[in-house]
């Protein structure tokens, strides 16, 4: 049972990375006025979501579970679920989510301060 109710967890962990990451690159619309290339940039980002964690070596892996965490939004929920021990995967996963929460707000609240509404 807490195996699946972690599983549970880190599912929304990786919902919540996946929309934060979306966040990211919709937030500099404050500024541009237009995310027709960020936005083409993130769905094709977001293919590296498909793949497990293992395909990764080295900086790439590196990248892809923490400056950009598109692997952990799917791969490591689904590590857990076959390898329920692995608390590392578990404690990475909620830093990142956190840390990410964070930036997200940060830029979120520059972004209000910069607002200009379409009819003004």
């Amino acid at each position: 049972i807490l195996s699946l109710s972690m599983f549970l967890v880190l599912l929304m962990m990786g919902y919540s990375l996946h929309f934060m990451i979306r966040m990211l690159f919709i937030i500099p619309v404050f500024w541009t006025h237009s995310g027709n290339g960020l936005q083409q940039l993130f769905y094709t980002l977001t293919r590296f979501m498909e793949r497990p964690d293992a395909l990764f070596k080295g900086w790439a892996r590196g990248i892809l579970t923490t400056v950009l965490p598109f692997l952990l939004v799917a791969s490591f929920p689904c590590r857990y679920l076959f390898e329920p021990s692995r608390w590392d995967v578990v404690l990475h996963m909620f830093l990142i989510t956190a840390g990410l929460a964070l930036i997200v707000r940060f830029f979120w609240d520059r972004g209000l301060m910069v607002y200009s509404s379409a009819s003004s």
